[in-house]
């Protein structure tokens, strides 16, 4: 995984990919609430394996689900432009719920990318 320069973590982003996860591909919609009350249905999808780096494999791996989503927000790109439009912590609510459901469909045990 790591020789192809595309792959990144899929909870930091970091190039640093040293785990895999296998699994299946879903999709879920998660409710984002913004500063002036309008309520958006987003759709966000995984497909496939998830990469992971190090630190995160190892947040994922002890079940500290509020760090790695804490990790999650704090290296998203554009997290402040994101942040600016939605009501105080809901962008970590929604990664949280995200992983949650992300959860349902990795199967149990890294393996090395």
């Amino acid at each position: 995984m790591t020789e192809n320069l595309n792959i990144q973590c899929d909870f930091c982003h970091s190039r640093d990919v040293k785990f895999r996860y296998r699994a299946t591909s879903f999709g879920v919609f998660i409710l984002l609430v913004r500063k002036n009350g309008e309520k958006l249905n987003l759709p966000w999808s995984s497909v496939g394996d998830w990469a992971a780096c190090e630190i995160c494999s190892d947040l994922y791996d002890a079940g500290e689900w509020d760090k790695l989503a804490a990790r999650s927000v704090d290296t998203l790109p554009n997290k402040e432009l994101i942040s600016a439009l939605l009501i105080e912590g809901e962008l970590k609510r929604a990664v949280k719920e995200f992983h949650q459901e992300a959860r349902k469909h990795i199967r149990p045990g890294r393996q090395p990318a």
